[in-house]
């Protein structure tokens, strides 16, 4: 991705520089692969834990919309929702 989707400006890193779009990056994670995340706790506090994905489930919904003319389909428009679902182990914490 060379632009970003929110606001068509060049894309450099994880986060845009004019609209402030961030993008985390699914595809580096992994169920065989242990990764350190940082997790804003409900009080405020940041904590670093070492964790691994456990479950990754995406659901995919296919929302069609047929527009009819004399009884017949014309055009067909999709618009699908999707849904991923993920959880994580913790392996140790605050380093």
């Amino acid at each position: 991705m060379n632009n970003c989707p929110n606001c068509g400006a060049p894309l450099i890193g994880l986060k845009c520089k004019y609209c402030g779009a961030v993008f985390y990056d699914f595809a580096s994670l992994s169920f065989d692969t242990p990764i350190f995340m940082r997790i804003k706790l409900p009080e405020g506090n940041v904590i670093t834990a070492k964790s691994i994905m456990t479950r990754c489930d995406l659901e995919i919904k296919d929302n069609r919309t047929r527009l009819y003319c004399d009884n017949e389909v014309v055009c067909t428009l999709s618009d699908p929702e999707m849904e991923i679902q993920t959880e994580f182990m913790l392996l140790g914490g605050e380093k």
